[in-house]
């Protein structure tokens, strides 16, 4: 977020549970609408300090807990990684970033560093169980057989390309990511249920399957629920307070008042 104090500021007045990243990129944004990558050192700093004020100023305040967010490994370049693995190791922070989320993110940093960006973040040593990515959809093979050799987690944010079902089949810490600016739960349950069916489809699966084979497998409603529930604090190591009602755990709760109003 470009202004995480508000943001953060409206999260403790609505005593909502929040994990929140100011966003580190150092690139031109108007220059790359033209496809051009022009980098701007200041920019990357102005926008770490954020990200260290925010920690200072909300982290443990309230139920809000701070993370690094350096953007993505086109937009960031690797001295501002670095930078964010340092202060994450030093207060004991997560870190996240988007990855292999698209085909200009993945030419880039071909470009720059003539690998992949999951190559490229796990050579800057980035890749671990405190890193969490979003998307992941062009991850390669390679890539995935690194992810799931670091430990880190990967936030699915509803793509009907993302191999869902294989993510988890091999242990990836994976839960559900939004990646908008609603953040509405229950919306982004519905769309995973068409997405997945969609992808199901589009390799030869039936609008019914839920097993079958390996491509046209997709997620059980039930296994929805988790991604979006304890699976996802379990990416995000949160998952012995919260995730589950069990006892010993937080009671993140709301009340609904079940009256039926016309």
């Amino acid at each position: 977020y470009t202004y995480p104090d508000g943001f953060a500021k409206a999260v403790e007045e609505a005593g909502n549970r929040m994990i929140m990243g100011a966003d580190i990129e150092e690139v031109d944004l108007n220059r790359l609408k033209e496809g051009v990558y022009e980098y701007l050192p200041e920019k990357g700093e102005a926008a770490y300090k954020r990200a260290v004020d925010l920690h200072r100023n909300w982290h443990g305040k309230g139920l809000i807990t701070t993370i690094m967010a350096p953007k993505a490994a086109d937009l960031a370049v690797p001295e501002t990684y670095l930078r964010c693995k340092e202060y994450a190791e030093e207060h004991d922070l997560n870190v996240t970033t988007h990855l292999s989320q698209s085909w200009r993110e993945i030419q880039q940093v071909e470009r720059l560093y003539g690998k992949t960006p999951p190559q490229h973040l796990h050579d800057l040593g980035i890749l671990n169980e405190k890193l969490t990515g979003a998307h992941c959809t062009y991850a390669t093979e390679k890539d995935t057989q690194m992810i799931t050799e670091s430990g880190m987690g990967i936030l699915h944010c509803r793509s009907v390309r993302n191999p869902l079902m294989r993510w988890m089949d091999l242990g990836i810490p994976v839960g559900l990511g939004t990646d908008d600016y609603f953040h509405d739960m229950l919306q982004l349950l519905r769309e995973n249920v068409t997405g997945q069916a969609a992808r199901a489809r589009a390799v030869g699966g039936s609008p019914g399957m839920l097993a079958g084979n390996r491509l046209t497998r997709r997620p059980s409603f039930y296994e929805l629920l988790e991604l979006a529930t304890r699976r996802g604090a379990e990416v995000l190591g949160i998952d012995d307070k919260v995730g589950s009602l069990e006892e010993g755990k937080r009671a993140d709760l709301i009340m609904v008042k079940g009256e039926f109003r016309p």
